[in-house]
């Protein structure tokens, strides 16, 4: 994944739109219709959606599928075992990029969570609370010793946004910046 220069606004405008793959997918898909993502603070990104949960159970090569979505890259023959929707090669950049990244999506009215540190696992996806709402979410804090501009530039994304996810329908997707105390409609389509 190419993420433009270190120093620059566009890494982690880039890590996010990799880090969406799931949430656009399942909007591409009319199975998720909202999309929250969140600047904190901290300066961690998440990116939480209302699409479809992922079975934590579910085992492929010995590891949870969830887990080999997120720190694997599948080419040609193996990438077809694994199913379509829940497939992206840009957010396990974007995992091997982040001092921290944490997986969430719940599945039989739980939330389960899996925590990351420069792509590696550091605990085993289980169960952290009850939930009977399905989501997803995606949070990661870019490595700043890697990434020397961690600042998120929403004006950029934005245009990103404008330019290529214009097949998105019937979703409401919301930018919240808790820096600045702002909320940000990225867009509003039609339901």
């Amino acid at each position: 994944m190419y993420v433009g220069p270190v120093d620059s606004d566009e890494c982690v405008s880039t890590m996010l739109q990799e880090a969406m793959c799931f949430a656009l997918q399942s909007a591409l898909d009319g199975i998720a219709d909202e999309i929250l993502i969140t600047k904190h603070q901290n300066g961690a990104v998440s990116i939480r959606d209302n699409g479809p949960d992922l079975n934590p159970h579910e085992i492929r090569d010995g590891l949870p599928v969830a887990e080999l979505l997120l720190t694997r890259f599948y080419a040609c023959k193996a990438a077809q075992e694994i199913d379509r929707s829940n497939f992206n090669f840009g957010v396990v950049s974007t995992n091997a990029l982040s001092t921290t990244f944490v997986f969430q999506t719940t599945f039989d009215a739980s939330v389960w969570q899996q925590e990351f540190q420069f792509g590696v696992p550091v605990s085993p996806i289980t169960s952290v609370a009850q939930c009977d709402d399905p989501f997803r979410c995606i949070t990661f804090t870019p490595d700043r010793e890697i990434i020397r501009n961690t600042e998120l530039s929403y004006g950029k994304f934005q245009q990103w946004f404008d330019k290529y996810c214009v097949m998105i329908r019937h979703c409401q997707i919301d930018f919240h910046d808790e820096i600045n105390e702002a909320t940000f409609e990225v867009a509003n389509i039609a339901r």
